[in-house]
C-alpha cells in the first residue's frame, strides 16, 4: 500500500521508488504542483504494481520512468570516531528537525541522519555506517549569508563538522546504483 498527499512528484517518485530524491534524473521536467497519489497490491505482486504505476504516470503525465543502474557520485557516509559528542545511541524516537547550520534528531535510524545531511549538502548521501538501532544526532555548523539565501551548506565546514561533532566521515566517491529516469515518452 502506498499513499501519497499533497506532495510533490519528485517526493511521491522517491519515495514510491524507494530511492534517494538526488537520484530522480530529470530530463524531461516533472509537472509542478502537490498532488494525491495511491497504490495497493497483494504483497506477491509488487512488480506488477510497479510496472501499472509507471504505466499510469506515463499515461496521465506525458512521461516515461525508466529505473536503471548507473555511476554516480555521491558522499558515503561511514564512522570514523565511536566517542563523538554529537552522536549518542537512544532509546526510542523523539523527534528533531533542521535549522540554518545544523540539525537535532533524537531518536533516528542512521539512513535519517543521511538524510538531513544530503538535504543540507544537496547531493546524495549513502549510509555505509553499519549502525543499527536508534540515534540521537546533534551537529551545527557555520553558514555565511550567502549559503543562508541559498539554504545549502558549504560542504567543507559540514563535512568537518560531520567528523568532529558526529564522527561521521563523508566520502565523495561514484558508485553504481538505481537512479530514476524521466524522460518524455517515445512515441510510435
Amino acid at each position: 500500500r502506498f499513499k501519497a498527499r499533497k506532495a510533490h512528484l519528485q517526493d511521491v517518485l522517491s519515495s514510491f521508488f524507494d530511492i534517494s530524491p538526488q537520484l530522480v534524473i530529470e530530463k524531461k521536467k516533472l509537472p509542478t504542483g502537490l498532488f494525491d497519489i495511491s497504490a495497493v497490491s497483494p504483497p506477491d505482486k509488487l512488480d506488477e504494481l510497479k510496472t501499472r504505476f509507471v504505466e499510469t504516470l506515463g499515461t496521465n503525465l506525458e512521461v516515461s520512468l525508466l529505473v536503471k543502474t548507473q555511476a554516480v557520485e555521491v558522499y558515503v557516509m561511514t564512522v570514523c570516531a565511536s566517542n563523538a559528542p554529537g552522536l549518542k545511541p537512544s532509546e526510542k524516537r523523539i523527534g528533531g528537525g533542521g535549522r540554518p547550520g545544523g540539525f537535532t534528531l533524537n531518536g533516528s535510524k542512521p539512513e535519517g541522519i543521511a538524510s538531513f545531511l544530503e538535504y543540507a549538502l544537496d547531493k546524495p548521501v549513502i549510509d555505509e555506517t553499519g549502525l543499527t538501532g536508534l540515534w540521537a544526532a546533534d551537529i551545527r555548523w557555520e553558514m555565511s549569508k550567502s549559503e543562508l539565501s541559498r539554504r545549502s551548506a558549504d560542504p567543507a565546514k559540514l563535512i568537518r563538522a560531520a567528523r568532529e561533532q558526529l564522527g561521521l566521515e563523508l566520502k565523495w566517491v561514484k558508485r553504481e546504483l538505481p537512479v530514476l529516469v524521466v524522460e518524455r515518452p517515445v512515441r510510435p
